[in-house]
């Protein structure tokens, strides 16, 4: 008969201490996944707020700049003229070249429509005379299928900032558009300054990581907790079996 309570005592002590266990790494599992997922979502919200409050401190401040710099009159004058011996093309070019290198910004540069879904470049704020990084005076560009923020810039009459897009040709990149608009109120071009987004993205990318760091700190420190309250469990239970 005693041996038979005896028996029953350890099964009942094996019984608990496996539930004690079982509820234990539930607790864990799920305390540090909770974690885990929450440090992803706030991950994922930071890119975007981030990046957008950098991009609004760098670059819009820059594209107003250049916003001032462009005479309304002058600038639709150019556009139907396309004229590249015109002394203001000269000069606003060199004003925008001074300003991208000041700011330090990708580019910097001017467009005004051309057909419903095409705009012309009029005025690019690069140094070069022709090439690759340079959009010559009058070159056409598809822009059907440019963000939304290019086109509330025109339809708003205000600044718009834009999202982080990879581009074939300059790489990552943050936009920003602001409207050239004349002496009689009317909008008449669109000035555009690109921010390279590789910097932005490293600084977030470290961000995240540290943050990371600090997660998987916390794991193995809630893990060592986790061990040490399953050997308690075992040597309490090993007490009670004596």
């Amino acid at each position: 008969m005693e041996i038979s309570t005896a028996a029953k005592q350890l099964e009942e002590l094996d019984a608990a201490k496996g539930s004690l266990k079982f509820r234990l790494t539930l607790f864990f599992v799920f305390f540090f996944g909770s974690i885990f997922g929450v440090f992803i979502i706030t991950s994922v919200i930071q890119v975007s707020v981030i990046t957008r409050y950098i991009a609004s401190q760098l670059s819009l401040p820059t594209l107003i700049r250049a916003m001032n710099l462009i005479d309304g009159d002058a600038f639709e004058a150019l556009a139907q003229s396309l004229d590249t011996e015109s002394p203001y093309y000269a000069q606003a070019r060199r004003q925008l070249y001074a300003l991208k290198q000041e700011a330090n910004v990708q580019n910097l540069y001017t467009m005004a429509p051309a057909g419903q879904y095409t705009y012309r470049f009029i005025i690019d704020g690069s140094d070069a005379p022709q090439g690759k990084d340079f959009s010559p005076l009058g070159a056409v560009e598809d822009v059907s299928t440019y963000e939304e923020a290019f086109f509330d810039a025109a339809a708003t009459k205000k600044p718009q900032l834009g999202k982080v897009a990879a581009s074939p040709r300059w790489g990552l990149l943050v936009s920003t558009y602001g409207p050239i608009i004349n002496s009689s109120g009317e909008v008449v071009g669109i000035v555009g300054c690109d921010l390279e987004g590789d910097g932005i993205a490293r600084f977030i990318r470290s961000q995240v990581f540290w943050q990371l760091g600090v997660v998987v700190l916390f794991t193995f420190a809630g893990l060592g907790v986790y061990l040490s309250l399953i050997r308690k469990i075992n040597q309490v239970m090993r007490g009670k079996t004596t």
